[in-house]
């Protein structure tokens, strides 16, 4: 049975999640800028391209998480929607 406890558990996931996700793209932005500040030398560059890789790839496994959240939640409204029809 769907709970109101459970969506609003629901729901602070999907919250966190979300700030999870901000956090990581300033984060890139941050690196990006690095990236184009001059004098860089070529090992820290490739340091700062490697560090922008593995946050695009945790951005990317973040909002799959917040898609799966989205969905769960979407089937908890409907299964509420259903029995209290």
């Amino acid at each position: 049975m769907a709970s109101s406890t459970g969506l609003a558990s629901l729901e602070g996931e999907i919250k966190d999640v979300d700030t999870s996700i901000k956090k990581v793209e300033r984060q890139i932005v941050q690196v990006e800028e690095e990236l184009n500040k001059p004098g860089l030398s070529e090992k820290e560059k490739d340091y700062l391209r490697e560090k922008k890789r593995q946050l695009r790839k945790k951005e990317r496994q973040l909002r799959k998480e917040e898609e799966q959240l989205r969905e769960e939640k979407l089937l908890l409204l409907k299964e509420k929607e259903r029995l209290a029809a």
